[in-house]
């Protein structure tokens, strides 16, 4: 099965181990889990493709962390009397917020809806403070006005640092990408135009070493 989970042979403390290489394509980010023993990761991983049969590969290898915060996420929906299973059929159902919503009014819903999945303070604090800046002087824009153009505009002032524009621009991608699937815009015009920033510098140029005569 082409993109499936598959064990590698490696070292470990200069120990041989076997790792479980789970591509990004499973669980929407690529991690590995180690084991002592090729018996030990042949298990694990016999297990999760018979699980897959029942849930698929993204449910059978989910890492730990983030079927803890799932379960988190399943016991709120049920506190406030929602059936977590009743939730896709209620998102086909749903009504989108026209394009006319403004950014302030879509920011609260984003940060609403962060907090009801069980995010930390501290990760949304930082959110937080991004979609404040960013809505400095567009609290009142509608979500249609908003392009590229004003996403690069935010970023490239105030002589940011690259680390920090980089930090910006993810978090506005998950401001904007929440804001489609969630019914706020219609289209995300922004993203898929943003440029990848690179951090690699450019090749050196060595010059021919000179030999005596």
């Amino acid at each position: 099965m082409k993109h499936a989970p598959h064990v590698l042979q490696s070292t470990h403390r200069g120990r041989p181990a076997w790792i479980v290489d789970i591509p990004a394509i499973c669980t929407e980010k690529r991690r590995k889990k180690l084991f002592r023993s090729r018996a030990a990761a042949d298990k694990f991983l016999r297990k999760g493709f018979s699980n897959a049969k029942e849930v698929g590969l993204r449910a059978a290898f989910i890492s730990s962390a983030r079927e803890q915060k799932l379960l988190r996420l399943g016991r709120w929906l049920e506190d406030q009397g929602i059936d977590p299973d009743a939730i896709p059929g209620m998102i086909g159902k749903r009504t989108p917020h026209p394009e006319s919503s403004t950014l302030g009014e879509a920011s609260e819903r984003f940060l609403e809806a962060k907090r009801a999945q069980g995010s930390r303070e501290r990760y949304l604090a930082k959110f937080r403070r991004t979609l404040r800046l960013f809505l400095l002087v567009r609290r009142k824009m509608s979500l249609a006005e908003v392009d590229l153009d004003a996403v690069e505009e935010f970023l490239g002032r105030n002589g940011y640092r690259p680390a920090t524009r980089k930090s910006y621009r993810s978090d506005l991608g998950s401001f904007f990408t929440c804001c489609v699937r969630r019914g706020y815009r219609s289209e995300n015009r922004s993203i898929p135009l943003w440029p990848r920033s690179s951090t690699r510098r450019p090749p050196g140029f060595s010059p021919p070493r000179k030999h005596g005569p």
